[in-house]
């Protein structure tokens, strides 16, 4: 085999070089025939179409040497750019193991032999490495015509000019960047070289090699999980085309987040909203940041301590919160009392943003309600008389269904407001059971009783059947009105069925001396009412005994003495002797 050819040359090789046995033979042969018709019997075969024009015996020599064989100078006088590319150290035929042309282009078997010996197994296992640019990932796929397209030649003017055909060379393609091969998605958005930065040579998306946190936006929080195209849009707007379109990367603005985002707050809180969310969640804010100030409706009081969802609930975060008057946000619990005030449902009026309770409902104010409070009733806490009750209680006061509670409002009791009367017996039970029905009817309590306390009576009492008169006057009622224990009704102070005779009070100090006349006739006799000891008696007209002369002189204590009657003393009155002797034992007195 001769040196540089393959293997499966040798046959061709050998009859381009004879062995010298046979040369004598083809002399004999070459006078017989003559000259020209010698060599066309010794030509191999016909060239391939691409040296055709190297066709004939006066050409040989353009591509071989005597007693050398085929010369790769001779060959690279024509292929001028290989031979560049050799001198300069690329490529494929720069190689040391490729120096012979012949070995890997073989010649005369036909104008339609390829020129290429690609080895026992073909193309297909052609090591790409060789050439200077190793394939890798998603290239060792692609078919070699792929690339190596007449459309991806770089300056086919010169190789033209070079007798290249651009269909079936391997040369003009550039090896600088991906872009000398591929078209530039990004359309200029990268600097030229910079492909390998993000893209492997295995996929071309996803991108493996782009680290976010390297640009001048890290993406943190939930943007790290946002799909690229969510951010950046197609260059030309909305795709109309299949395939993958080509995508902003370059120039877009991310100073604020109104950039990318929608401002639910309408640029109310300004433009900076990291002072109260984070890139972890858009319901996860710094609420100790937040200066709600900053709003049209500073939180006062008890505000400050609402749970901002309570206010803003999931779903009305983009709305804007009415914030009017207070039953944007709140529950009538009144149900609607206050709805014919001239002012309205004013709820300040009574209400601070502190606390609802207790109210600060002031005294003036109430003073200029239906009714004001005076006396004992200043002292009474307003839970005393403003109760809760049933809302079917608001609704019969009021005289029309009661206004609804909202959802999550307590509907067990609602405090009352309006009453349909403000008697006394209205709130105050009647301690007296009817029996002064006749005064309360004609003018109520106040007939006797004062809002200054109820201890405290104006009765007249000559409006009874018992006129009070003289000590009577002074007197205390429960004096007379004693208190009756009714057991589980509690007590009562009595104040009809009583005794209207001194002797119904008052206990006989005369023991009955008087008994034969009427109490109250003898009472009368000798008491006035002024007081017990303030007499009237008239010695001349009710008694038997005459006081004359210097009896008249005498006290009543030297006729009427004390003594004792069992374990009581008593003065004596009847029976009294009336004899002189019985007195004046001793002789009568001078």
């Amino acid at each position: 085999m001769i040196r540089g050819c393959p293997e499966n040359s040798v046959p061709i090789v050998r009859r381009l070089h004879p062995p010298a046995c046979f040369i004598g033979s083809l002399l004999a042969l070459y006078l017989l025939l003559g000259a020209g018709d010698l060599i066309a019997q010794l030509s191999p075969g016909d060239l391939s179409q691409p040296h055709a024009q190297l066709e004939g015996s006066g050409q040989c020599m353009e591509c071989h040497e005597r007693r050398e064989g085929v010369s790769a100078d001779r060959c690279l006088a024509c292929h001028q750019i290989l031979g560049q590319r050799i001198d300069a150290g690329e490529g494929l035929h720069s190689r040391p193991d490729y120096e012979r042309c012949e070995r890997c282009h073989i010649e005369h078997h036909g104008r339609d032999f390829e020129l290429i010996w690609w080895g026992d197994e073909g193309r297909a296992t052609f090591d790409h490495r060789l050439t200077g640019y190793a394939l890798e990932g998603a290239h060792t796929r692609l078919e070699c015509s792929t690339c190596h397209h007449v459309e991806l030649v770089k300056r086919p003017a010169q190789l033209r000019a070079q007798g290249k055909d651009l269909s079936r060379t391997y040369l003009g393609l550039s090896q600088e960047t991906c872009l000398s091969c591929h078209r530039d998605e990004h359309e200029g958005q990268f600097a030229v070289g910079s492909c390998r930065d993000c893209h492997s040579m295995s996929v071309w998306s996803p991108v493996v090699g782009f680290d976010h946190r390297k640009t001048d936006y890290p993406l943190t929080g939930r943007h790290s999980t946002v799909p690229c195209t969510d951010c950046h849009r197609p260059l030309g707007g909305e795709v109309v085309e299949e395939g993958d379109p080509s995508l902003r990367f370059v120039g877009l603005a991310f100073g604020q987040c109104a950039d990318c985002h929608r401002d639910p707050h309408q640029s109310r809180l300004g433009a900076s909203c990291d002072r109260c969310h984070s890139t972890d969640s858009w319901d996860q804010y710094r609420r100790s940041e937040f200066d709600h100030d900053r709003t049209r409706y500073p939180l006062l009081g008890a505000h400050r301590r609402v749970a901002c969802a309570r206010c803003h609930p999931a779903g009305r975060s983009s709305r804007v919160a009415r914030f009017g008057v207070c039953s944007d946000c709140h529950s009538d619990t009144h149900l609607g009392q206050f709805a014919n005030r001239p002012d309205g449902i004013a709820c300040e009026g009574c209400h601070s943003l502190d606390s609802f309770s207790p109210a600060t409902f002031p005294l003036a104010a109430h003073q200029q309600t239906a009714f004001p409070l005076e006396g004992g009733h200043l002292a009474v806490a307003c839970n005393g008389c403003h109760q809760a009750v049933p809302p079917s209680e608001i609704a019969r006061v009021l005289g029309r269904p009661a206004r609804p509670v909202r959802s999550g409002a307590s509907r067990a009791g609602t405090i009352q407001f309006r009453y349909s009367s403000t008697r006394c017996l209205d709130c105050h039970q009647d301690p007296h059971r009817g029996e002064v029905d006749r005064f309360v009817n004609a003018s109520g309590c106040p007939a006797c009783h004062t809002v200054e306390s109820w201890h405290q009576s104006v009765f007249d009492h000559k409006l009874s059947s018992f006129s009070l008169e003289g000590r009577h006057q002074t007197v205390a009622c429960l004096a007379c009105h004693p208190r009756i224990d009714q057991g589980s009704a509690g007590e009562r102070i009595q104040l009809k069925g009583l005794a209207t005779t001194c002797a119904g009070c008052h206990q006989d100090p005369h023991l009955g001396q008087f008994s034969r006349q009427t109490v109250t006739v003898a009472c009368r006799s000798c008491h006035t009412l002024e007081g017990w000891r303030s007499l009237v008696f008239d010695h001349e007209q009710n008694s038997i005994f005459k006081l004359t002369g210097a009896h008249s002189r005498v006290t009543c204590g030297e006729c009427h003495k004390t003594e004792t009657i069992g374990t009581q003393s008593v003065v004596r009155y009847k029976p009294l002797p009336t004899a002189c002797e019985k007195c004046h034992s001793a002789g009568v007195p001078r």
